[in-house]
């Protein structure tokens, strides 16, 4: 069984590099040397799409951490967009008792989701503040 990787962090990161570079639909492979991703450049102009209520490194972020909770370890993840249907993430990952698990993740659950992680992010920044006040 592979080692336990921490994906929230690492596909944040992935991310937000695609952001910058302006691409928004990709193919991502987890190697043992780290990940291999192909991409290509969102068409201009092409039709009316739903704006993107979320940004590519928050919900490769969110995915991540439902991999870690899952304690799973990431083997591909593809998201494409399309003019006419709600952009989703498929995502592929291996259980600790050696399945495949292959599950799409719609922009609307993932957006609720990165909610989530900031929302217990805040929380948990927010009780350790509160530790540090009570021990002075």
């Amino acid at each position: 069984m592979p080692e336990v990787t921490f994906h929230a962090r690492s596909l944040r990161a992935i991310g937000q590099d695609l952001e910058s570079k302006g691409i928004n639909q990709f193919n991502l492979k987890s190697s043992k040397y780290g990940y291999l991703v192909h991409a290509g450049r969102a068409k201009r102009g092409v039709g009316e799409k739903l704006p993107d209520f979320f940004s590519l490194s928050q919900c490769l972020r969110a995915i991540g951490a439902v991999i870690d909770a899952k304690r799973g370890q990431l083997v591909e993840l593809s998201r494409n967009t399309e003019v006419d249907s709600i952009p989703s993430i498929v995502v592929r990952y291996l259980t600790l008792n050696g399945s495949y698990v292959s599950e799409e993740h719609a922009a609307p659950a993932l957006y609720d989701r990165s909610v989530h992680l900031y929302k217990s992010r805040r929380s948990e920044s927010d009780a350790s503040d509160d530790a540090m006040q009570r021990s002075h």
